[in-house]
């Protein structure tokens, strides 16, 4: 992770700024308009961009995991289905996946993506639930809930490797 460069989160460019400093431990303090890594000043060269990239993509894996629950919740009491866990992952080809026994998994990427993309992302993974094909039944559930579910599907194809710069 270099100085200056940018990271997607929402759907929005935000710059990353390493700052080192006489603490142990790594922070992370997201504002308005830029991410600050504080990271141990005894750190150089490698270590500090590998540790900033470690650390930079921990807090997005905690924050996707509240993001990612709290929206699963509210369209999962919309659509009428209940599920078992939610877990978050690193993921390299899915953006989420359900299981036979109810279980989610959603790729901690998605929060970097648009908030709708992520909403339908979700609400995707909850309609197989209630249909576990992507028959043009499903896509009838998926639309249901998410009329415009195509734009975001479309901007996942187009957009979607730009999330994995971590």
């Amino acid at each position: 992770m270099k100085e200056g460069k940018s990271i997607l989160y929402r759907g929005q460019e935000y710059e990353v700024r390493l700052i080192a400093y006489a603490g142990k431990s790594a922070q992370i303090i997201f504002r308005e308009d830029k991410f600050n890594i504080y990271l141990n000043n005894k750190l150089s060269g490698g270590k500090l961009q590998s540790e900033a990239l470690q650390q930079l993509k921990q807090w997005m894996v905690e924050k996707a995991e509240e993001e990612i629950k709290q929206r699963a919740k509210e369209f999962g009491m919309i659509i009428g289905v209940h599920y078992n866990h939610i877990r978050i992952k690193d993921t390299k080809t899915r953006w989420g996946s359900c299981s036979s026994k109810g279980n989610l998994n959603f790729n901690f990427r998605i929060l970097m993506a648009p908030k709708e993309v992520m909403d339908y992302i979700i609400v995707h993974e909850l309609c197989h639930l209630k249909q576990m094909n992507h028959s043009k039944a499903f896509w009838n559930e998926v639309a249901q809930y998410m009329p415009d579910y195509s734009i975001h599907k479309e901007w996942l194809k187009a957009n979607g490797r730009t999330l994995y710069v971590l």
